[in-house]
């Protein structure tokens, strides 16, 4: 008996229904990690608590005065007992530990914590990981007259982590930098609307490789050891800036020499999230957005540093988004 094979047509059948079962899976794939990301951040908050719990009650039993209130948590998840965090409670656990964020202790429990761990912000209680003055937002949106210069060197920065949304793109939109000049000692995140695309700069390394869309949500990473835009990576910088000028957020200065060049470009869009990570990828910066709620100022707070910046450019200050309960 001759064997027949596939047909053209059948082949081509298969092929489609293997791409729409492919279309299908990605996303419940995609979802199914991050849920699971996500339940290992919040078993991870538990198991802090639990571990934060056993030390009180031992510190105590010692006879070490562990008074009731409000901690802050360093960068390598352990309690801070006062304003300079020379004095601490070294927190060991099961998982991963916060980088930032506070616990409330009464008695020998913890009632309440915000908590960052990993990318994931965790909270049990009626508490925020912002000082009760303020109060935390979904995002800071700025129309391109708004920006805020920080108190970190971007010399210190060894990479970068933003969400973001582009609301619009005029020219030269830079999220974040220092002054790209001549040197090229320093570094910065822009869009721009000749081509639509994203421009990492980085030293002597500029990458423009991904097309960017105004209303779609971005995770972006830049820096020693990162470059990637969602899904999108490519080779990463492998040393540090030198500039020593303190970095900005919603802009960046330029002067280039060359070309005669000293202005401001500024972000038009959303800013959801910014971490800055120092040399020995620890947290030096972390800008929550929020306002102050005795004036409703809007502005980012650094729970790192404890320092609320507001708006540096003109008089129209930034738009916030929903309060985050």
């Amino acid at each position: 008996m001759k064997k027949r094979g596939f047909t053209l047509i059948e082949l081509l059948a298969v092929i489609i229904i293997l791409a729409i079962i492919a279309l299908i899976a990605t996303p419940i794939v995609m979802r199914v990690i991050e849920n699971s990301k996500k339940g290992a951040a919040e078993r991870s908050a538990e198991n802090y608590v639990k571990a934060v719990e056993t030390i009180i009650v031992t510190e105590r039993m010692n006879g070490n005065s562990i008074e009731d209130g409000i901690y802050t948590i360093d960068s390598n998840g352990d309690i801070c007992l006062d304003e300079d965090c020379a004095n601490k409670l070294i927190i060991t656990m099961t998982g991963t530990k916060p980088s930032s964020g506070k616990v409330k202790i009464e008695g020998e429990k913890v009632i309440g914590y915000s908590v960052i761990i990993g990318e994931y912000k965790n909270k049990y209680g009626n508490y925020s990981i912002l000082p009760s003055e303020y109060q935390e937002v979904e995002y800071l949106e700025s129309t391109g007259t708004q920006y805020i210069q920080t108190n970190i060197s971007a010399a210190t920065l060894k990479w970068f982590y933003i969400q973001a949304v582009i609301t619009d793109i005029n020219s030269y939109d830079i999220i974040i930098g220092v002054s790209y000049d001549d040197n090229k000692n320093s570094f910065s995140l822009q869009f721009n609307n000749f081509n639509q695309r994203a421009v990492f700069r980085w030293g002597n390394i500029e990458n423009y490789g991904y097309i960017v869309s105004l209303g779609t949500f971005y995770e972006l990473e830049l820096g020693v050891g990162h470059l990637k835009i969602n899904n999108y990576t490519s080779t990463a910088p492998t040393s540090m800036v030198s500039d020593t000028r303190n970095i900005v957020i919603f802009g960046n200065y330029t002067n280039r020499t060359s070309t005669s060049v000293n202005t401001m470009y500024l972000f038009r869009g959303k800013i959801y999230k910014c971490e800055l990570y120092g040399m020995s990828d620890d947290l030096i910066g972390n800008f929550i957005p929020c306002y102050r709620k005795s004036d409703s100022k809007p502005g980012m707070y650094d729970t790192v540093n404890h320092v609320f910046y507001t708006n540096q450019g003109s008089d129209d200050d930034f738009i916030v988004g929903d309060d985050v309960d």
